[in-house]
């Protein structure tokens, strides 16, 4: 919940546009950004982070100074996934319509593989097909 997440909503999401903007200027310059450059790098956008940030967005999720009218009895209900409520429907429907029964494939045609192996190839149909699969 958003409300309670202060630092997500409004700290690391600062944190992570500044990144991204830097993180592109510096692609865009050549420089790739590896295991041994990432802190050197990190250190040019840490500034984002400032006790101001901090306080701003404590105070406007409420959580400090705390105001109480910003949570709602909606934000501490549980949620339906884990509700102990049954949700289902009022009722159901007394015949579910199907699909009609499947037709043989075209694909089992002879003019589709025409040297597939089945009771109507001749010997030297599958003589030739053993040879082709052999090569």
């Amino acid at each position: 919940m958003h409300k309670i997440q202060p630092l997500d909503v409004g700290v690391f999401s600062s944190v992570q546009r500044a990144w991204t903007k830097h993180c592109d200027k510096q692609l865009a310059n050549g420089v790739e950004i590896d295991c041994y450059n990432f802190i050197h790098k990190y250190m040019a956008i840490h500034h984002v982070i400032t006790p101001e940030l901090i306080q701003k967005v404590f105070k406007k999720t409420g959580i400090y100074p705390l105001n109480p009218s910003i949570f709602t009895d909606k934000d501490f209900a549980p949620s339906l996934v884990y509700s102990t409520t049954a949700h289902l429907p009022t009722s159901y429907p007394s015949k579910i319509p199907s699909s009609p029964m499947a037709a043989s494939s075209d694909l089992e045609d002879d003019d589709f593989f025409p040297m597939a192996i089945n009771e109507h190839n001749s010997e030297s149909e599958s003589d030739y097909l053993e040879g082709e699969i052999s090569q």
